[in-house]
């Protein structure tokens, strides 16, 4: 209706008279039928979207009628249980108002109060709410209560909704801190109690050592002076000795000159078995090596009858050494064959023959040392004759 004044307004005077005279008139009709048709989607009653649609089909009267009365009549049943979840849900002011609007039973009463008399209601008590909020609660709850109450009535809802919980839950936090800080003072409080507890049992241990320690200086001092009379017994007996010694004759000078001859004499000898012990060694490594330069004479075995160069080295003045290996010509060693004649042994070198006896002279072949050249020593053989 509104757009049809200001087109009016807009027109000529004669569009002004007319839209005075008829106009208005349908215009009020357009815009109770566009309000109908918007029921007839939106509203949350499904009788009134029922109702408004049937509306829609007959005339402007129907479509007026619905408008004015047919939307209250039509959604109480429907607008009387919302009244009734909002009244078991609301604060007392809220379940005052439901409960006149639901005793009422006009579908305009019901409306009204799920339109605009809830809200109304239900800020009386978030406005008694808040403001036990500021007698009781903590110290965020209260400061925030009080600037809700301050406020404008969305502000007050939002504080009742969401805002009591937020500083309720900071009121917690600094109740756990002083809580845990307590906590703290009081055990660093009997921690220092314990400590003083062991500080006055370390003192009195400390009086008990006091007093066993001025014993064990009186028992110190007590042995000091036994220790002192002992040192000056000690000292008499010590003259005592030295003036015994002077009794027997012999002064601590004599007695020094003694042990220096003693010890001189000791000196001397070590020294002459040392001299006589080097001689000796000297005189065996003269021997030694008087004796490595002889000539070394080694028996020929393989040689028929005398081995004359041997006889030669010997009276060089050698030293007779055995042959080191046995000749292949020879039979290994074992027992001799038996002899078939009594007293006449083989000869090794020629085991066909009996070996010759020849006189022997002990100092150039040794008797029976190699093989049979010489069987046994019957005479020594004068010199003239070698």
């Amino acid at each position: 209706m509104s757009q049809a004044a200001a087109d009016a307004l807009g027109g000529t005077d004669q569009d002004v008279i007319t839209f005075l005279r008829s106009g208005w008139d349908t215009a009020v009709q357009d815009e109770t039928r566009g309000a109908v048709s918007e029921l007839s989607t939106t509203s949350p009653y499904e009788s009134v979207r029922t109702a408004a649609a049937k509306a829609l089909e007959g005339d402007a009267k129907a479509v007026t009628d619905f408008y004015t009365t047919g939307q209250y009549t039509s959604g109480a049943t429907d607008m009387e249980v919302a009244v009734s979840k909002v009244v078991n849900d609301g604060g007392i002011s809220v379940q005052e108002d439901g409960e006149a609007a639901v005793a009422d039973g006009s579908g305009k009463a019901l409306a009204a109060f799920l339109a605009h008399g809830q809200y109304v209601a239900r800020s009386t008590d978030e406005e008694a709410q808040a403001s036990s909020l500021v007698s009781d609660g903590g110290p965020e709850v209260k400061d925030a209560a009080k600037i809700a109450l301050a406020g404008p009535v969305n502000k007050l809802h939002d504080f009742i909704a969401v805002g009591q919980y937020m500083a309720d839950r900071k009121d917690q936090l600094a109740a756990t801190h002083v809580a845990q800080v307590t906590g703290l003072v009081a055990q660093a409080d009997s921690m220092a109690a314990k400590s003083a507890a062991t500080a006055r049992n370390v003192a009195d241990a400390a009086d008990r050592d006091a007093a066993a320690a001025t014993g064990s200086a009186a028992q110190a001092a007590w042995s000091a002076n036994y220790a002192q009379k002992s040192a000056t017994q000690a000292n008499e007996n010590a003259a005592q000795a030295k003036q015994d010694a002077l009794d027997a004759g012999k002064s601590a000078d004599q007695a020094g000159a003694d042990a220096k001859a003693a010890w001189k004499r000791t000196y001397d000898l070590r020294k002459q078995e040392e001299e006589a012990a080097r001689k000796a060694a000297d005189e065996v490594r003269k021997k030694q090596a008087a004796a490595d330069k002889k000539p070394h004479c080694v028996p020929n075995n393989n040689v028929a009858g005398i081995d004359w160069n041997l006889i030669r080295c010997v009276n060089k003045g050698g030293t007779i050494e055995a042959p080191s290996t046995t000749p292949a010509s020879l039979p290994s060693p074992g027992p001799s064959p038996a002899p078939t004649s009594p007293g006449k042994p083989r000869n090794r070198s020629h085991p066909s023959r009996w070996p010759r006896r020849k006189p022997c002279d002990l100092e150039v072949c040794p008797p029976r040392l190699w093989g049979d050249i010489c069987t046994q020593p019957l005479r020594t053989r004068p010199a003239s004759s070698a």
